[in-house]
């Protein structure tokens, strides 16, 4: 894919980082299909509901390359707030159950965070970031198609378009203060979760 692919012109960053996200779940699912990736899940999607700085640094714990550093639940929690004793054991099992799961694995669930790394929200840096996502979204993509796995439908996305920022009414409903209106962030974007949907369903089932 190109880096200037207009699919993604005119839309946010948070719907761009959801987009990153579908994806996501369908290497995981496609590739890992035995596993349970619930906890991945709800972090993933936390996100487009918080600022970029509180979903990027919540959603960090779910990195391999991360969690795996710590050995007890109490040496993780000095680090982070957010991460509950059970989610880190799921975690901890999830990935020492796979093999080579810093490699590839690591390389995909990382992509999110690399994304926030560079493009903090509080900055407003909304070039840098506009580039970023859509390196991230190339990189994505050439996974997937490396696996010959199918890329999600663009449209689900499409309604999550950058925003006239003067707007009175989408900053109230935001409660977050987006000045550019390219960010997008403070949307319950967790429908387009397969693996949360799943959960869902198993739950009223």
């Amino acid at each position: 894919m190109d880096n200037k692919d207009t699919r993604f012109e005119n839309i946010s960053m948070t719907g761009r980082l959801c987009y990153v996200f579908m994806c996501i779940e369908r290497y995981l699912l496609t590739l890992y299909p035995d596993k349970d990736w619930t906890v991945v899940a709800r972090k993933m999607w936390q996100w487009p509901k918080e600022t970029w700085s509180d979903g990027w640094w919540e959603y960090g714990d779910v990195v391999p390359g991360y969690i795996l550093k710590y050995k007890n639940f109490e040496d993780v929690s000095v680090q982070s707030t957010d991460l509950t004793r059970e989610e880190f054991e799921a975690l901890t099992a999830l990935y020492k159950s796979i093999p080579n799961v810093r490699g590839e694995l690591d390389t995909v669930l990382n992509i999110p965070f690399e994304m926030g790394n560079i493009c903090d929200a509080e900055d407003y840096r909304t070039k840098i970031g506009e580039e970023q996502t859509m390196r991230a979204i190339v990189r994505m993509e050439d996974i997937l198609w490396a696996h010959g796995i199918e890329l999600p439908d663009f449209s689900l996305v499409s309604e999550y378009i950058k925003h006239d920022p003067r707007d009175p009414a989408r900053q109230k409903k935001l409660g977050i203060v987006d000045r550019t209106g390219v960010w997008g962030m403070g949307i319950d974007a967790d429908h387009l979760s397969v693996i949360l949907n799943k959960e869902n369903e198993a739950g009223c089932g």
